[in-house]
């Protein structure tokens, strides 16, 4: 017999059901996140304001505009972008999730690269020199990260 998936409506306690972006109501997003996750040694290394940036990129996940959307599939980027793992995360909604980047945007690229290095995300496409969004992708090398000797 297989396991039927159960998906319920989230609780009061869990979300106020909208939240305003940009001006207008939209419907809350959640991330998804796992004990397994929350619990390995590469986020446990993690200072408290680098979990909060995590948990900001897997809202990201849900309901928010993908790569793959802005990008041809005659476009040279097209392979690298095409997945579903990859999304944005500019320093407007870095701003949204976390008070530490309140005009400072070097510091939100170079917290990037600390959670880069933990194996939580990869830099698919930088996209700095251009003056575009950066595409980033969730990795699972978090899973095999060791503390630096």
């Amino acid at each position: 017999m297989s396991r039927q998936k159960l998906t319920r409506p989230l609780a009061t306690y869990e979300s106020a059901g909208k939240i305003k972006r940009g001006g207008r109501m939209m419907a809350d997003t959640y991330a998804r996140i796992t004990d397994s996750v929350l619990l390995s040694p590469a986020f446990q290394d993690l200072k408290p304001h680098l979990q909060m940036l995590y948990i900001a990129m897997r809202v990201q996940d849900i309901g928010k505009r993908k790569p793959n959307r802005d990008y041809d599939e005659s476009s040279p980027a097209w392979e690298m972008v095409r997945s579903e793992q990859c999304f944005y995360f500019p320093f407007h909604t870095a701003r949204q999730y976390c008070s530490r980047y309140q005009g400072n945007s070097g510091r939100l690229y170079s917290d990037i690269e600390i959670l880069i290095e933990h194996g939580f995300v990869e830099k698919v496409l930088s996209g700095k020199n251009a003056r575009e969004k950066s595409v980033y992708r969730y990795s699972d090398k978090w899973q095999h990260w060791k503390p630096p000797d």
